[in-house]
């Protein structure tokens, strides 16, 4: 893929209100900050700066935290955590950096994908944990309606079974020196 300005911002959430979003934590306030960063051309200049910076640092990547503090340093980190957090995934999620295996400092570690150099990557995966807690609201409401005090407990266990994943032993990525 290349990284021409028409290719920016990768906006991949639709969105009732703006047609398509860089996401939201599921708040207003986060819901705001997404379209307002979106509209003003934030979102994929921090994309294109998240790129860049990845491409610099080569086979050593960037965490989240890593990026906030040497890449965005002069914003608001704490007010810029969760933002830059939603840029690294959403670049993941449309194939233009790669996620590592393994964790640096407890976080995962992106990469430019001219970087990986044949290392084991992960898939982007939705966060199923937030789709579980919102089914199981609405089953709960949906009880409580019927009148019901409490639900069958094999139909929650299989709902909470539902994807569930193979919990992979977290592997540590070494604290390699940036070429």
């Amino acid at each position: 893929m290349t990284d021409d300005d028409d290719d920016f911002p990768v906006l991949p959430y639709n969105d009732a209100v703006t047609g398509k979003s860089s996401g939201w934590s599921g708040a207003d306030t986060s819901q705001s900050r997404a379209h307002e960063a979106d509209l003003r051309g934030l979102t994929g200049t921090r994309q294109k700066r998240s790129i860049g910076a990845l491409r610099l640092s080569g086979s050593y990547g960037f965490t989240c935290d890593e990026m906030n503090d040497q890449v965005f340093v002069e914003l608001d980190s704490a007010r810029f955590v969760r933002p830059l957090s939603g840029v690294l995934s959403n670049l993941h999620k449309d194939g233009r950096i790669a996620r590592m295996t393994g964790e640096r400092r407890g976080q995962k570690v992106y990469m430019a994908l001219e970087c990986v150099e044949g290392r084991e990557t992960e898939p982007y995966e939705e966060n199923i944990n937030i789709k579980k807690i919102a089914a199981m609201r609405r089953i709960v409401k949906t009880a409580e309606g019927q009148g019901l005090d409490s639900l069958p407990l094999d139909l929650v266990q299989k709902i909470l079974n539902a994807k569930k994943k193979k919990k992979k032993k977290k592997k540590e990525t070494p604290d390699a020196q940036p070429n």
